[in-house]
């Protein structure tokens, strides 16, 4: 998922005919990124008219603001994940401030929420937050952390990383406060840590998004904070063309250079592999021009340093360039050796997956597939409680050459 992520909660606004309005007049003002991602949770009677308005911006998502945790039942105007699924959704909130303390859903009802999504194959969007009591008596980190842990213990750490999490201080909901861009960090910072303990470092493959009375003036400022990776915006997003201007906040230029992006979306091998080729590049060149230099191919350049040409003494004497020039060479092409050497290395630890065709044909036996979960179209979640399926037959050798 591309970084940031706008998310605009409707809540309780924006009639169907309201709705297909507002996406026309968004769409004119926000054409097709690829560098960040926008999520429309819009009221469930509204969602249909939503995904009609939508059907040519694919590039743009699309969640419910809640779901119940049961598949179906009797369960008298409550949506299930699987029809949310069926309807088009992609995402869904859970454990929003609002359901927590207007509806007073517990943290095992969010738990319950978590599973029932993935188990339909939706992205949960976990938010959390704090009450101004809670904040006052110092209590942030310590609800904060327990609303998370609740959220994602009914599934795996597999299926944890692919979640979202929002923090959103509940002081700071429609009041017009909002915590400073260094606050949103502080409580993002323990957040991302608690996901590194929980998912036993994958923790960088979640992104967390700052909610709470975000609106045109501030957005940019969250958005530089350390550790903010998106805004989950209520009130300031029922506007098209204010919403619009949240979401260009961030040039296409600066997402991308975004380093926080990009170590969420790079493996700390990765990063290090490509720093070893950039200086194995870098490397390569200062040893090609030194040797080109000594052999009096560099032209002007070779006279300047020594290099066999008729005027060598022009800047440097011919003995003492030609010893830098020597050395430079002799250092250039023992580091060059080096870098290689443990390149090869990095290169063969991080290599957990085939990397060619070759190895995915009679390298690696395929997967046993998943089974999907009851109840939905496409799935790519296994069931969390599901009867015990049939072994999968054993892969067959792989050929011989």
């Amino acid at each position: 998922m591309k970084s940031p992520i706008f998310a605009a909660n409707w809540k309780m606004n924006h009639a169907p005919a309201d709705a297909t309005a507002f996406i026309r007049s968004f769409l004119a003002n926000f054409g097709k990124r690829q560098d960040r991602s926008v999520i429309f949770f819009p009221p469930a009677l509204s969602f249909g008219a939503v995904v009609g308005a939508l059907k040519d911006r694919p590039d743009i998502q699309l969640g419910v603001q809640n779901i119940h945790w049961e598949d179906k039942g009797a369960f008298t105007g409550e949506n299930s994940a699987p029809i949310a699924r069926g309807a088009g959704a992609k995402y869904v909130l859970v454990g929003h401030s609002e359901r927590r303390h207007v509806f007073g859903e517990t943290e095992e009802q969010t738990g319950k929420k978590v599973a029932a999504a993935v188990r339909a194959g939706l992205t949960p969007m976990v938010c959390v937050g704090e009450t101004l009591a809670q904040r006052e008596a110092g209590e942030t980190e310590q609800v904060v952390l327990r609303q998370l842990r609740a959220a994602l213990s009914t599934i795996s750490s597999a299926q944890a990383a692919d979640c979202l999490v929002a923090y959103e201080p509940v002081w700071a909901i429609g009041t017009g406060r909002n915590a400073t861009p260094a606050d949103a960090s502080a409580v993002h910072a323990a957040i991302r840590a608690e996901l590194h303990r929980i998912l036993e470092g994958g923790s960088l493959a979640v992104p967390i998004l700052y909610g709470g009375s975000v609106n045109r003036g501030n957005a940019a400022d969250l958005l530089a904070a350390p550790e903010v990776e998106g805004l989950l915006v209520g009130g300031a997003s029922l506007d098209a063309e204010g919403w619009a201007s949240i979401v260009l906040k961030r040039s296409g230029w600066l997402s991308r250079l975004s380093f926080k992006a990009y170590l969420r979306n790079h493996s700390r091998t990765a990063m290090f592999t490509r720093f070893l080729v950039i200086l194995l590049i870098i490397d390569s060149i200062v040893l090609v021009t030194a040797i080109l230099l000594q052999a009096g191919k560099g032209g002007g350049l070779a006279a300047s340093f020594g290099g066999a040409s008729s005027s060598s003494d022009s800047l440097f004497g011919t003995r003492q360039a030609g010893n830098l020039l020597t050395k430079t060479s002799w250092w250039a092409g023992g580091l060059f050796i080096f870098l290689a050497f443990i390149l090869q290395i990095a290169s063969s630890r991080g290599r957990a997956a085939p990397t060619s065709v070759l190895d995915q044909a009679v390298g690696t036996p395929p997967a046993a597939p998943t089974a999907p979960a009851t109840g939905t179209g496409s799935q790519n979640v296994v069931p969390l409680q599901t009867a015990p399926a049939t072994p999968a037959p054993a892969a067959p050798a792989p050929a011989k050459p």
